[in-house]
């Protein structure tokens, strides 16, 4: 019931942002967005991405009318609820089968504030993907140091051209905090639309 609930509540809402998000920044930097896409397949990593909300959102984006390049995607969500990998599937399913999509996709549970974690983390590998996401993660809870240490970990293996794109409440202690850690480990940010967000690295 719970996760019904999110689903109902929240999911509409971090879909259009994430839409929203590309779109503005196609808008803004001339197509720069599109360009993204315009390769034959792009790898895309949602850290905390529950449900899939971001995989919709990308999406929504590229099924667009006015959206000409549609890549082979793969998707990886990692999420430290696993309950949401049957939901994800879910999703999955109805996706397929409505737009008969051209994608891969695969459900990891990671817990970045877990100490544990944080001692296993080399295990994982995050150096293939071309795009991550981070959309209401810190205010999900996900704010303590361990977190910050395993974001900067997995941010600095990323392969030179990814970007970032993370969405989240307009509160210091989340905005501050990941836009502390991009600019130390040689990432710029490309755009953003306003002060509330939402941020694009490179």
């Amino acid at each position: 019931m719970e996760r019904f609930a999110y689903l109902y509540t929240y999911m509409p809402v971090h879909i259009r942002l994430v839409q929203m998000a590309f779109e503005n920044w196609s808008d803004e930097e001339d197509g720069k967005a599109d360009t993204l896409f315009s390769f034959d397949s792009v790898s895309v990593c949602c850290l905390g991405g529950g449900p899939g909300s971001e995989v919709v959102g990308l999406l929504r984006h590229l099924y667009h009318p006015l959206t000409t390049q549609r890549p082979v995607l793969s998707f990886a969500i990692h999420d430290r609820e696993d309950l949401w990998s049957k939901t994800w599937r879910s999703v999955w399913m109805e996706l397929c089968m409505s737009f008969r999509l051209t994608m891969t996709s695969t459900y990891c549970p990671l817990n970045l504030g877990d100490v544990a974690m944080e001692s296993k983390r080399q295990l994982r590998r995050f150096d293939n993907f071309d795009f991550f996401t981070l959309v209401k993660f810190r205010s999900s809870g996900c704010t303590s140091e361990i977190v910050v240490r395993c974001l900067t970990y997995i941010f600095s293996q990323a392969k030179i051209g990814a970007y970032v794109l993370y969405i989240d409440t307009n509160f210091p202690i989340y905005n501050n905090s990941v836009r502390r850690i991009l600019p130390k480990i040689k990432w710029v940010e490309v755009f953003h639309l306003s002060s509330k967000g939402p941020y694009i690295w490179r």
